[in-house]
């Protein structure tokens, strides 16, 4: 039996943390789709940090997808006044250059790369100011 693509999604009102797990080979467009209709469900999403748990899938979320992903939350995400942080865990070779490729696109140093899911939530959980929004 084939592994299937899943998603499990979390919100904590408390920390201000949004985490979306994925496993399984991954569906790009899927992905995307979950997730725009997850953060349409939150209040104030923009004020969220995220979480995105790729540990245990395979395959990437198409550059195509992620542009539409960023169009459709834009007007939102607009509202921030704060930069929320955003960690990547994917232990992946691939996923550090195309990470490098997104970040480098959206210019947000409060976006992070780590191999293991551990790392980006010792991340997440240290004390931080948030950076206000620029501009």
């Amino acid at each position: 039996m084939s592994e299937r693509f899943s998603m499990v999604f979390k919100a904590d009102p408390q920390s201000r943390l949004l985490r979306v797990t994925a496993t399984g080979p991954i569906d790009s467009r899927a992905y995307v789709d979950r997730c725009i209709a997850f953060y349409n469900s939150i209040d104030e999403v923009w004020a969220y940090d995220r979480l995105y748990d790729q540990t245990q899938s395979s395959g990437f979320v198409a550059f195509e997808d992620l542009d539409r992903l960023v169009k459709a939350m834009a007007p939102v995400w607009g509202r921030a006044r704060t930069q929320p942080r955003v960690a990547l865990a994917n232990p992946k070779k691939l996923a550090s250059a195309r990470f490098g490729l997104v970040t480098q696109l959206v210019q947000k140093p409060n976006h992070q790369l780590f191999d293991t899911l551990e790392e980006a939530e010792a991340w997440l959980a240290e004390p931080h100011d948030r950076d206000p929004c620029l501009t």
